[in-house]
């Protein structure tokens, strides 16, 4: 369910006021929102106000915006902390920055990227649990398969 939803209908019974702090499933998408400012706004108030004690087990970011990009890094850094085992994320652009931390997921089983620029993948990925990979990025499938030779990416 998305956040945004999940989040709106905690008004509807006290019974589920708080409910929405301990989903295991966020989908954050910038659709649905006026301004990217009030998207922003809300993915912090999310994270801020989710019980930390409750594992994020899966993630998926929709926001095809550079501001919306910016605010990547902070969520895949909590997703980490909190043992995130699904990734999905789609937007324009990942920021330098972000790249590594997305690659050094220790708890990540299931990644699944859809990038629309290129792509600069670390020399090395620190990714145990992983077992599927699914990208649509402007990177090549010979850069992929050499840093995760491990493992068989899937890609469409």
């Amino acid at each position: 369910m998305d956040a945004k939803y999940a989040v709106q209908a905690c008004v509807l019974s006290k019974r589920w006021k708080d409910l929405w702090k301990s989903l295991t499933t966020l989908t954050l998408r910038l659709r649905g929102f006026r301004r990217v400012a009030n998207f922003k706004k809300f993915v912090s108030q999310v994270l801020s106000s989710r019980d930390g004690s409750t594992s994020l087990l899966n993630l998926h970011y929709w926001a095809n915006s550079i501001i919306a990009s910016k605010l990547l890094g902070r969520v895949i850094k909590y997703s980490m902390l909190h043992n995130i085992h699904q990734l999905t994320i789609y937007i324009n652009f990942i920021p330098d920055s972000v790249v590594p931390l997305i690659f050094s997921c220790q708890s990540l089983t299931f990644l699944k990227l859809f990038v629309h620029t290129q792509l600069q993948l670390p020399k090395s990925l620190q990714l145990p649990a992983l077992k599927t990979c699914i990208s649509t990025v402007s990177v090549s499938l010979q850069m992929i398969m050499t840093a995760l030779s491990p493992f068989r990416p899937v890609t469409h």
